[in-house]
């Protein structure tokens, strides 16, 4: 919407010395910018980064800055494609896709995705190495003066790894390991507040009202994951899925609701250690008397890969 930076690969591409490109944001407002189709000139894909939007050899450093109403459908404020995105001391409010339109709505803040295909971005499948997203000292806050559901998933953040070069999916050779193709995701001393997904026209359940990821490497450190909500869906504070590692310390989950399961936590197929940390108050189908055999993880839920 804002700002653009795209960087090219150097060869190997898993191993670049400097980024080609590198932004450096401090100090700065981002209010209202938007990316969506116009009946003039329909986009060649789907609309990201509302505010910022950042691809393959960048890095994008934002610190002391703000990020307040502005919209896409994929990274509401900050859109990465393999691009490594740092952020301090910065403030994240009422940041959205459009829930209920018909692309999905994911990474109401930030989303950051690392898949890869044939094609020349990677020499021809090469494999570089995927997005990365540091948070510290931060606030990420979805809903704000009475607005609605932010996104379908990840409210506040969405990472994902590479999917495509582990699995060998779209023409690629499977390569790499588990930690290689991850997505690495840090977080230190940040509150995500009121952070809200919900089903839409192609998504039927809403997943991670504030952290969505998938086969991501995240650590998740002194922080509050507050009054989150998955909307018919699962992992109201935080979803996990496609063999994540995922290491949380001194994090309070509170108030967070799920109406499937996991109301603060959902961990499916992935590895998930956590200690001196609170979950107070967090619910599986608020206000719904369910049976026993319903009621799936009010704090955590977790299910074996498979």
């Amino acid at each position: 919407g804002a700002v653009v930076a795209l960087g090219t690969w150097t060869t190997p591409p898993s191993i670049p010395a400097v980024p080609h490109s590198s932004v450096s944001i401090t100090r700065s407002t981002f209010a209202g910018n938007s990316i969506a189709p116009q009946p003039c000139c329909p986009p060649p894909g789907d609309p990201t980064g509302g505010a910022i939007h950042v691809e393959d050899q960048t890095t994008l450093d934002v610190k002391d800055s703000f990020f307040v109403d502005n919209a896409a459908q994929f990274g509401g404020a900050i859109d990465s494609y393999r691009a490594l995105v740092n952020v301090s001391g910065s403030t994240f409010q009422g940041n959205r896709g459009s829930s209920t339109a018909v692309t999905q709505a994911v990474g109401g803040a930030i989303s950051a995705l690392s898949n890869d295909a044939v094609d020349s971005t990677t020499a021809g499948g090469q494999n570089p190495r995927p997005a990365g997203v540091t948070v510290a000292d931060s606030l990420l806050q979805g809903r704000h003066a009475g607005s609605g559901a932010v996104g379908n998933s990840g409210g506040c953040i969405l990472a994902i790894g590479d999917e495509q070069h582990l699995y060998g999916l779209g023409g690629l050779t499977p390569d790499g390991t588990l930690a290689t193709n991850r997505a690495p995701v840090s977080i230190t001393g940040s509150v995500f507040h009121d952070c809200d997904v919900a089903p839409g026209a192609t998504v039927g359940a809403g997943a991670g009202g504030a952290i969505d990821g998938s086969l991501v490497a995240l650590t998740l450190d002194d922080s509050l994951v507050l009054d989150s909500d998955a909307g018919q869906g699962s992992g109201g504070g935080l979803f996990l899925s496609g063999e994540s590692d995922a290491r949380i310390s001194r994090t309070t989950f509170a108030g967070n609701t799920a109406d499937v399961s996991g109301g603060a936590i959902f961990a499916a197929g992935s590895n998930l250690a956590i200690s001196g940390s609170r979950f107070t108050a967090n619910q599986v189908s608020p206000g719904v008397a369910e049976p026993i055999s319903l009621s799936r993880g009010a704090a955590l839920f977790t299910s074996p890969l498979g």
